[in-house]
């Protein structure tokens, strides 16, 4: 019985002990104070912190948890936001002119998505949604509706363009004839309707990042035009563009015509990543321009990478050995086609059979007028 009234004892010492002075502290705190508090330690602190049980290791890595980004649907009274990590929803209500003044949003570390419904945009004007402080700097813009939008709406959408912001626009018609200089001047781009896109449009491309134009109307005239002006331009247009072309009005699909579509221009034909592909190097002398495009098809889409010479490797049939020096290639074959336009003399033919035996070596071979990686 003694033995039994002191463990008795000892326990109830221990337990008043545990809940005067509690082993965590922080767990006695609701978790938005416990967060800051987590937040607001060192390093070497949260690590220690978590070591300490599996359960405060949880609550260490819930509070460093931040959403990528945040979307804001305006869509009448269904407008409601969404953010990526915590993967929630919080319907807002109609009544923005209630938040017109806000600053809540202003300093953060997400991005915000603005996605607008042109057709569920009632009572509200588009340039009182965009003056709204909190979207001044938004990240993405995106336009979905049903119906062909009217050009005053593209237009604010357009003025709200930035080489730090992206624009998409889906599910919805454009007018064949509309028209705006800032409609390429965003750093991602996605028109789900781009027949009234001109190839002018393109040439004024300048340090976007990836451009995808579906239903497009471009020939392959217009595309020999923009590859020309790729190569002679001192700038980087685009990382990728992506073109998906339209079906001709008896729902074939299109076919491109490679000599039209590379007619003047050197090529080089070759297999990237188990993909076909054609090779382009530019003239430019800036360094900082990524100099080799890749062309590569697939039934009616025509996809364009730019990317450095020495981050292209390809594996030829000789020996198996990796090609790393496409420029120099290239530029192999520039000179053999300006050899050819020359008038033949005994210097000129063996110029020629120099060329011929240096793209050799590479693995170069020639048919149907195209130079192919063997």
């Amino acid at each position: 019985m003694d033995l039994f009234f002191w463990l008795s004892k000892l326990y109830e010492f221990i337990r008043i002990r545990f809940y005067r002075y509690p082993k965590f502290p922080l767990l006695n705190l609701p978790y938005v104070a416990m967060k800051q508090v987590i937040r607001s330690m060192s390093v070497s602190e949260r690590i220690k912190l978590s070591q300490t049980s599996k359960r405060m290791r949880n609550y260490v890595i819930l509070s460093r948890v931040v959403s990528e980004y945040c979307e804001v649907h305006i869509r009448d009274k269904y407008s409601f936001l969404y953010f990526s990590t915590l993967n929630a929803m919080f319907y807002c209500g109609r009544k923005l002119e209630s938040s017109t003044n806000s600053e809540v949003l202003t300093n953060r570390d997400y991005g915000i998505c603005l996605v607008l419904y042109p057709i569920k945009i009632l009572g509200a004007d588009i340039q009182t949604i965009l003056s709204i402080p909190c979207f001044q700097k938004c990240d993405h813009i995106s336009v979905y509706c049903g119906f062909t939008v009217t050009s005053e709406f593209l237009d604010a959408v357009m003025d709200f363009a930035s080489f730090k912001r992206d624009i998409t626009i889906r599910c919805t018609n454009v007018s064949l004839d509309y028209c705006h200089e800032k409609a390429f001047k965003f750093r991602d781009i996605i028109y789900g309707d781009s027949r009234w896109i001109h190839i002018d449009y393109l040439l004024s491309l300048e340090n976007s990042r990836c451009v995808t134009l579906e239903r497009c109307s471009l020939s392959s005239e217009d595309i020999n035009i923009l590859l020309k002006h790729w190569i002679t331009s001192e700038f980087n247009m685009f990382k990728m563009l992506k073109i998906e072309f339209e079906e001709d009005r008896k729902g074939g699909v299109v076919r491109f015509c490679r000599e039209v579509l590379f007619e003047g221009i050197t090529v080089l034909r070759a297999v990237l990543r188990q993909n076909p592909c054609y090779l382009i190097a530019t003239n430019s002398q800036n360094q900082l321009k990524r100099d080799i495009l890749v062309c590569q098809f697939h039934d009616q889409i025509l996809k364009m990478i730019t990317e450095s010479n020495d981050k292209i490797r390809l594996v030829t049939g000789i020996n198996g050995t990796p090609c790393r020096e496409v420029h120099k290639v290239l530029k192999l074959l520039d000179k053999k086609k300006e050899l050819e336009m020359n008038v033949l003399d005994e210097n000129s033919l063996q110029e020629r059979h120099i060329l011929h035996m240096q793209l050799e070596t590479y693995g170069v071979c020639f048919k149907d007028n195209f130079a192919f990686l063997q």
